[in-house]
């Protein structure tokens, strides 16, 4: 008798999710104007922009090298990061560091902005041991794309958001 048991309990838990809107990360639903989208960047091989193209991707968004044919255009304006000293050791020798990650952006539709600049910035601290200096390196690497897949889905809900304005 445990074995019907599970199964009422694996379907109403399955009830319940789905009756408060709960949704698998990384599903969202784009407006239908962001179906073929031109991603305007000066560096197409950052890891903002192969995230993005990515996670676009994934959402079922044909992704295109040129602004002809495109439905939409994902302007990034700014696509920086960069590393800050944080603390020293009484010797002056650095202990910690933050990672930065800095983009701003917009969506065009038809020439149009229907996204104004948003400008978002991540941070990440870590430790840094001199006597390990590849391996802090390579942390270094993991937490700025990390940062960067952080801030394409901050950017894909806001676009999921958008919609044309009223004519």
């Amino acid at each position: 008798m445990k074995f019907p048991c599970k199964i009422l309990l694996t379907v109403l838990l399955a009830a319940s999710l789905s009756a408060c809107g709960y949704q698998l990360q990384g599903n969202e639903r784009l407006p239908d104007f962001m179906a073929v989208t031109y991603i305007q960047t000066g560096n197409q091989y950052s890891d903002l922009a192969l995230s993005l193209e990515r996670r676009l991707r994934a959402a079922g968004v044909e992704t295109t090298r040129s602004p002809e044919g495109a439905t939409a255009v994902l302007r990034l304006n700014k696509d920086e990061f960069g590393q800050r000293l944080l603390s020293v050791s009484a010797e002056n020798v650095p202990q910690e560091f933050e990672v930065y990650y800095t983009i701003a952006y917009q969506v065009l539709v038809d020439g149009t902005v229907l996204l104004e600049v948003d400008s978002r910035t991540l941070t990440r601290d870590y430790t840094f041991d001199p006597t390990d200096v590849l391996a802090k390196r390579r942390e270094e690497e993991f937490l700025r794309a990390d940062l960067a897949n952080d801030l394409v889905r901050l950017m894909m809900r806001r676009v999921a958001t958008l919609k044309l304005p009223e004519e």
